[in-house]
């Protein structure tokens, strides 16, 4: 959120709003331990499996179009997003640099390391939902996925650190669209936080 947790805390403890939910569930003000728990409490609440591309994983060949799939095998295959974004959550867990211009107060996992090496390296998120979590990137400087696509397929900016795993692609525009479509079908069609998804 770009805030210190000293400003985050001041802003909850002067919102009456969130003074007395703070006091309802943690019978005290605003607190660090108190913040990091209903962070933690929300997050448990996002909850995915549902998708289109969870029913074809499972065997519904039906579940996806033709240029969803096409957009699957251009994602594990030729555009190599499998290679960071995988598993159920599609994501490593890892940090990559992925050639974004950074500037320098915010510097990725240097800022909490020190390390140069770090340095515009962020946390690969989880693709599940993409289609529904605009803006793009760590700072949403990307506004659609087609120009999260074109960043990518470009092979991101030449700065300091980028991932070898960053290349240019060289899609063409009906693999970008098919690529995109994929994207989409992870959208859960059940529940997300708690409310049905379309």
């Amino acid at each position: 959120m770009g805030l210190d947790l000293a400003s985050v805390l001041s802003r909850l403890k002067s919102d009456l709003a969130y003074r007395e939910a703070f006091d309802d569930v943690f019978d005290e003000p605003p607190s660090l331990l108190g913040l990091t728990q209903a962070l933690g409490a929300y997050q448990r609440t996002l909850r995915s499996g549902g998708a289109r591309y969870d029913s074809y994983n499972g065997g519904n060949t039906e579940a996806l179009s033709g240029s969803e799939k096409r957009g699957l095998a251009l994602f594990e295959g030729k555009a190599g997003c499998a290679r960071c974004h995988h598993g159920f959550l599609f994501t490593s867990l890892e940090f990559e640099n992925n050639g974004l211009y950074v500037a320098g107060e915010d510097s990725g996992r240097a800022r909490i390391t020190g390390l140069r090496e770090d340095y515009g390296k962020f946390k690969v998120p989880s693709l599940r939902n993409v289609a529904q979590t605009a803006p793009y990137m760590h700072d949403g400087r990307l506004p659609t996925l087609s120009s999260v696509i074109e960043h990518y397929d470009q092979g991101g900016n030449p700065v300091f650190g980028k991932s070898n795993l960053i290349k240019p692609l060289n899609l063409n525009e009906r693999e970008r669209t098919d690529l995109e479509a994929f994207l989409h079908s992870l959208t859960d069609t059940i529940t997300f936080a708690g409310v049905e998804m379309p």
